[in-house]
């Protein structure tokens, strides 16, 4: 992981949390979870999840209900073992 790779990450993360900020506000009543779609290997996935974790461990618990992270593995990736094993 090189730093231009966690920086893309968190301003992506930071988007992510302007928009749910956003939406929540204008919208009370009922808020269906945003999907975002991680493609990619070990690196760019652990890239983007770690400020993620990082992130929103701060936050209530109601801020997990906000975001779907919709994984597909691609390339060399140890999620790809695993369900190939399956």
């Amino acid at each position: 992981m090189t730093a231009s790779t966690a920086g893309a990450a968190a301003v992506i993360l930071l988007t992510v949390y302007i928009a749910v900020g956003y939406s929540c506000s204008k919208n009370t009543s009922s808020w269906l979870p945003m999907k975002v779609a991680l493609v990619g290997g070990d690196a760019y996935i652990s890239a983007v999840m770690r400020p993620y974790v990082e992130f929103f461990s701060t936050k209530s618990p109601d801020w997990l209900t906000y975001i779907r992270f919709l994984v597909v593995p691609f390339g060399e990736c140890w999620l790809v073992g695993c369900v190939a094993q399956w």
